[in-house]
């Protein structure tokens, strides 16, 4: 129900009694001076707004959405009289009882965004009133939460719609900001603007902060410009935003995503990857390597062991014998040469020698994101090969050696250690979700030793596993904090962590069938999905993006610093086809099925048009207007770094093979 109680504010009340203000007053600037409301009319639930005596006439119309329990807000305003240095400010200001001191936009801010990541640059710390481009968030808008409910406003895009004379550039000029207010009562007041404000800073480089961008519009007579916005209640607690999120994801999904030619294009992209692999990442006697360009091999995190499932899941698929040795060749590699003094798998292969961390990260010893990931993907080969009668033993040992390091290094509350000393174990860094991957590869090695017969040694490995599963459970899962594995980017959120953590804990629930590891997975692939985009993004016209035709749709950025789109979580997809199976929900199913249809975009088919070899497909492009490593024409929103990557491909060929969706 909409009320008033002056001519300064507007009110929207829910059957359940919960309010919404929307404090009319500020939401038209002049420069820094808010413009008057004359006179306000308020008939059921639409509202016209008079601003200076006739120079801007507001409409605001309200439909509530009762299954969803959310309110449709669509907004008209019309310039009457021309007017320079315009700022549209819609604030909207909750009234919640309880909050909780948290927010969350989608991929772009969560809570403080980690302060404690001190060795980088970048948006962090809520005291700050921030502003950013909507074309940074997946499902622009903002949640806060509360203990007994939350409340969140999502934009339907990160653009609203102009008609006037003035030009706008696509994707550039008709752009929304995004944000909040802190009020002086400590509430806060989600903000809309436009044109967009980006305060107060800019991030659109790597580590570096800079000046506020706040520019001001001129418009003319006869200009209107129309928005919608989405307000939504929402369960309480931190992650209430996972349910609205959803919602937008599913109102805006593109109906051709469920045409029967995408079945094709999955045929075809799993061969040109597979294509890929075979001729331009593998390096003879070695394995696959992270790029093409230059030699690096992962044992987990930028390919590794989930390259190995690739090759021998897809393989064995496609009756690609060559692939499938290429894929023998690298685990046999890892597993002979790849184990550090202290038990875990090493991190990368270059130059001839093991290294205990990327030359490109940010850690001081052995990082364990590698060998973490490495042995889940492992653990998972050894099971599928031991139902083949294929028993690898200097895999199992490995695989062994990982876990026997697990179990030596596990503190009594079940925590486990982020970064360690490559030569004497002590450990460096305890902070961080990624370690809460072993509980995955943990319970796998029980069940391989029980298959071996060793009840004792199964039992270890088992109660480790619950010990750890329980632990990241309460203090990371739970508390929507997963940050720490991509550590280039050190210790900010990022969508890598969850998706090795549903992968970690979908074997936990696979193989006890207890429901609270049920129920982890479940948040896991929702807080995942929170950062799939749920809109198109609109590319500048001088963009390859642009001419590609690509659509952003149910693709995700890396981490909230590193905002370049990557695909990374094709590893995720048949964890999530088993979610859907477990849950009878079938929406985590179709989420793999449009981020795998998604994933064909930007393919080099051979013809030479992103400059990178036959089936290659870059890591990095960019949905806003972020400088990292963009090499295609200019740097930033639409371009691409011309650069193949292995990881994608090796999570979208052993979706295609394990889920059987490349032929027929």
């Amino acid at each position: 129900m909409l009320k008033t109680t002056h001519t300064s504010e507007l009110i929207w009340e829910f059957p359940t009694q919960q309010i919404i203000g929307f404090p009319i007053s500020s939401w038209i600037r002049i420069g820094k001076k808010t413009v008057p409301v004359s006179s306000l009319n308020v008939q059921e639930n639409e509202a016209s707004v008079i601003y200076d005596h006739g120079r801007f006439d507001v409409t605001v119309h309200f439909e509530y959405q009762q299954e969803t329990a959310s309110v449709l807000q669509t907004l008209s305003i019309k310039v009457n009289q021309a007017t320079s240095g315009l700022l549209f400010d819609l604030q909207f200001e909750p009234e919640i009882p309880d909050p909780i001191n948290w927010l969350t936009i989608p991929a772009l801010f969560y809570g403080d965004n980690n302060p404690s990541a001190d060795r980088v640059k970048y948006p962090k710390e809520m005291k700050a009133n921030w502003s950013f481009r909507a074309d940074a968030s997946s499902c622009p808008g903002v949640h806060i939460p509360g203990t007994s409910f939350g409340y969140a406003a999502f934009l339907a895009s990160d653009r609203l719609n102009y008609h006037g004379s003035t030009i706008l550039k696509d994707g550039v000029d008709d752009l929304m900001g995004i944000g909040w207010l802190t009020q002086l009562n400590g509430g806060r007041r989600i903000r809309f603007t436009f044109p967009c404000q980006e305060v107060p800073y800019h991030f659109h480089r790597q580590n570096k902060l800079e000046r506020p961008i706040e520019p001001r519009f001129r418009a003319k007579a006869g200009d209107e410009f129309h928005l919608s916005i989405h307000h939504f209640l929402t369960l309480p607690g931190r992650q209430g935003y996972f349910g609205p999120v959803r919602t937008m994801a599913a109102r805006n999904r593109p109906s051709w995503l469920d045409q029967d030619q995408q079945r094709l294009r999955l045929h075809e992209t799993a061969d040109l990857f597979a294509e890929c692999l075979r001729n331009s990442h593998f390096l003879p006697g070695i394995g696959f390597s992270h790029r093409q360009d230059l030699p690096e091999v992962h044992s987990g995190w930028s390919g590794g062991f989930a390259a190995v499932e690739a090759g021998l899941t897809y393989g064995e698929y496609s009756k690609d014998d060559r692939l499938y040795a290429q894929a023998e060749t690298m685990a046999d590699f890892i597993c002979q040469t790849g184990v550090s003094p202290i038990g875990y798998f090493f991190a990368e292969y270059r130059s001839n020698v093991w290294h205990p961390n990327v030359y490109w990260g940010k850690a001081k010893g052995l990082h364990i994101r590698h060998a973490s990931e490495g042995a889940l993907f492992l653990g998972r080969i050894l099971r599928r090969e031991a139902d083949q009668g294929r028993m690898r033993p200097k895999w199992r040992q490995a695989f062994y050696a990982n876990l026997a390091a697990v179990l030596r290094d596990q503190r009594d509350d079940g925590a486990l250690p982020i970064e360690l000393d490559p030569k004497t174990g002590a450990v460096i860094d305890w902070e961080g979700t990624t370690p809460g991957a072993w509980a995955g590869s943990l319970i796998i090695g029980s069940v391989l030793a029980m298959d071996e017969g060793d009840a004792e040694r199964a039992a270890l490995y088992r109660s480790a596993a619950e010990k750890v599963a329980d632990y990241y459970l309460e203090h990371y899962i739970k508390e929507d904090r997963f940050f720490g594995g991509p550590y280039d980017a050190y210790r900010v959120p990022n969508m890598e962590d969850p998706y090795n953590l549903l992968n970690a804990y979908a074997e936990l629930y696979r193989y006890t069938q207890d429901p609270k590891y049920l129920e982890a997975t479940r948040i896991c692939a929702e807080h995942l999905l929170s950062w799939r985009y749920v809109y198109d993004v609109i590319f500048p016209e001088d963009t390859i993006c642009r001419r590609q035709k690509v659509s952003t749709y149910g693709m995700a950025p890396a981490s909230v610093r590193n905002r370049h789109i990557q695909n990374w979580d094709t590893v995720a997809a048949v964890t999530l086809a088993d979610l859907s199976m477990w849950t009878g929900n079938p929406s985590y199913a179709r989420s793999a099925l449009d981020n795998l249809i998604q994933s064909c975009q930007l393919v080099e088919k051979g013809d030479g048009a992103l400059g990178i070899p036959k089936g290659g497909q870059s890591e990095q492009w960019y949905a806003t207007e972020f400088y990292w490593f963009g090499s295609f024409g200019r740097y930033g929103k639409g371009n691409l770094w011309k650069v193949s990557i292995v990881l994608p491909k090796s999570g979208f060929l052993t979706a295609i093979a394990l889920l059987d969706l490349g032929r027929n």
